[in-house]
């Protein structure tokens, strides 16, 4: 990596030769030398700093440009919002890579992404000859890959408390996954019906 030093000599090597051009550390060319290779530093310095923004991974400055370019945030974003900065970029890598196909496996390592744990069960109807007594009946055939049941494993439910609460308060509330729910809801083939469980 150059330095300022390294832009000066440069700078100096292209200067002719004679009494006119002195290369004399106190003189007045040198100085100005200096300060222009003092510039080009700088600028070079900026650039790598370019290239490590670059990567949505490693943006600070140009995150908020990052996000100009995904459209965030979006109305699925802004239902946590406001945001960390870890937050706004990992909301951003999510979007960044949320082309891959829309499998139960896709959604899945998608939860783990947003912080979410989660279990997600497709419905399958009940066949004879193939299901076993005590298998779930699900309903009609066409429930077949168009219906998952996705369950937030974590404590989410606020119940009643004597002694904590106050008259008026719910005797229990649950805090809906909403940011998962929405993006699961936008990114989802069509067809399928996902239906959301909370242990």
């Amino acid at each position: 990596m150059p330095t300022e030093e390294n832009y000066l000599s440069q700078a100096q090597s292209l200067l002719p030769h004679g009494p006119a051009w002195t290369r004399a550390n106190n003189a007045n060319l040198t100085k100005l030398l200096s300060a222009a290779a003092a510039m080009f530093f700088a600028v070079d310095q900026r650039a790598l700093v370019l290239a490590i923004e670059a990567n949505p991974l490693n943006s600070m400055e140009l995150l908020a440009d990052w996000e100009r370019v995904g459209a965030l945030p979006d109305e699925c974003s802004k239902r946590s919002w406001p945001k960390t900065i870890e937050e706004r970029r990992n909301d951003l890598i999510n979007l960044l890579n949320s082309n891959s196909s829309p499998t139960l496996a896709f959604f899945q390592g998608l939860a783990e992404r947003l912080g979410y744990e989660t279990d997600i069960e497709e419905l399958k109807p009940f066949i004879c000859g193939l299901s076993r007594c005590g298998d779930r009946l699900n309903g009609h055939p066409t429930v077949r890959y168009n219906m998952a049941v996705i369950t937030v494993k974590e404590e989410r439910v606020t119940y009643f408390r004597t002694g904590s609460a106050c008259c008026g308060d719910r005797l229990g509330a649950i805090r809906y996954a909403t940011e998962l729910e929405c993006i699961f809801n936008r990114l989802k083939p069509a067809h399928v019906v996902f239906i959301y469980g909370y242990e």
